[in-house]
């Protein structure tokens, strides 16, 4: 038992030795070495820090990762890829093409297919229905197909409509509530070229849609060179009794005389005498007759008083019918008062209009005649004291030879070459 013990002990104090002498190797390695035992417990270095700062830098030599693993050959491959369209290119190209159109529009006959939110954008009846409806039915009255291939075709590729298509166009603007079209198509109207004939025949486009009142009244008021070759065409009888007073009403209407004025009257009656008889003092109302001749009055009043009316005026019953109305001694004994007063002051004019002011009495404003080259019994200087000797014959028979110089879209520069302002000196 005794030399178990002693067995355990050597071999205890073994290993205490081999730990010792391991940690002085580890601590020489460092340059390190332990002072000796009963000493005072204190570093020993082999190499101070000052020899080991003048040493310089100690670098550990690099060495690549792929040294230690295998390296395998993958290479990147960069895709070239072709240049691409902006967003508002390829939206133009849909537009331009027409591509998606789904929405059918039907007008008597007619077939559109359309982009839905391309008249949505631009319309704002369309952008008011029920976003699921892909057909609508339009009546030819509201939205004329002309006019609405015009008003699609501004929507995709901006073409302002033609002078020829522009009534269309502007009626199916103003039905379809598309507001960036109409000044486009009041643009197109605004040319100069759209006068006289033209004009006319753009009012009677227009008149056929209630919503362009105004477009014929702007007509209207374009039309002066032409307006006695109108008088003496196909056209006139077409005219309403509303057409005719708005044309009569106008101070720029090509006539040279109220004469004429009131010769054109009976004509239009006289086209329909039966339908428009309860129309005549409505139309006379508009003659002017302070500004007529005295002498022309005379004969008017001469036929009024006459004893044989019925004779007289056989050949024209709608001058019986005028001569006959209880209000036509009236008129024609004013006007021949007026004309005298005016005449009276042989031209003065601020003195005759302070003379109708001080008594309060109205003023019959003249009209801007015009003077036709051509026409043997126009003249160029008007005055009160002017007298007209021409019949309601002559009248005819010049406004029927204006039919051939007219013919078509009329003569050169819409007859300003023909036709002239007249001088007017009259109160």
């Amino acid at each position: 038992m005794s030399e178990l013990n002693n067995e355990i002990k050597t071999k205890s104090s073994t290993d205490q030795t081999t730990i010792s002498q391991m940690s002085d190797v580890t601590s020489s390695a460092l340059g390190e070495q332990k002072p000796t035992a009963g000493t005072k417990d204190t570093h020993c270095w082999l190499i101070s820090p000052e020899e080991y700062g003048s040493l310089g830098e100690q670098t550990v030599p690099q060495r690549s990762l792929f040294n230690f693993l295998p390296l395998q050959d993958n290479p990147i491959y960069v895709g070239t890829l072709p240049h691409k369209k902006p967003i508002s290119e390829i939206l133009a190209e849909q537009v331009r093409d027409n591509a998606g159109a789904t929405l059918e529009v039907n007008i008597e006959g007619s077939r559109f297919y359309c982009i839905p939110n391309l008249v949505k954008c631009y319309s704002v009846w369309f952008a008011r229905c029920d976003w699921r409806a892909s057909s609508f039915n339009f009546s030819p009255s509201e939205v004329p197909a002309r006019g609405f291939k015009c008003a699609y075709e501004w929507m995709r590729l901006q073409k302002p409509p033609s002078s020829s298509d522009v009534v269309e166009t502007l009626q199916v603007a103003k039905y379809l509530k598309i507001g960036l079209l109409e000044p486009k198509c009041w643009e197109v109207l605004a040319s100069n070229s759209l006068r006289e004939k033209a004009a006319f025949m753009v009012f009677r486009k227009a008149k056929a849609y209630p919503e362009l009142r105004d477009l014929c009244n702007a007509m209207n008021g374009r039309i002066r060179n032409y307006f006695l070759a109108l008088v003496g065409s196909k056209y006139f009888t077409e005219l309403s009794v509303d057409d005719l007073e708005n044309l009569l009403m106008r101070n720029t209407i090509g006539v040279n005389s109220e004469i004429e004025v009131f010769f054109l009257v009976l004509r239009w009656m006289n086209l329909a005498r039966d339908e428009r008889m309860k129309h005549l003092g409505r139309l006379m109302n508009c003659v002017r007759f302070n500004l007529m001749p005295i002498v022309f009055l005379w004969t008017l009043r001469d036929g009024y008083t006459h004893p044989d009316k019925a004779h007289l005026f056989s050949a024209d019953p709608i001058l019986l019918a005028f001569n006959t109305d209880p209000t036509t001694e009236s008129i024609l004994t004013d006007a021949m008062s007026y004309v005298a007063m005016a005449d009276s002051f042989n031209g003065d004019r601020d003195r005759y209009l302070n003379h109708m002011k001080v008594h309060r009495l109205p003023v019959t404003k003249p009209r801007k005649y015009v003077y036709h080259l051509n026409c043997p019994y126009h003249k160029y200087v008007l005055g009160v004291s002017v007298t007209h000797n021409f019949n309601a014959n002559e009248f005819e028979e010049y406004i029927g030879s204006l039919q051939e110089l007219w013919e078509g879209d009329g003569p050169p520069s819409h007859g300003d070459e023909l036709v002239v302002d007249a001088h007017q000196v009259a109160m």
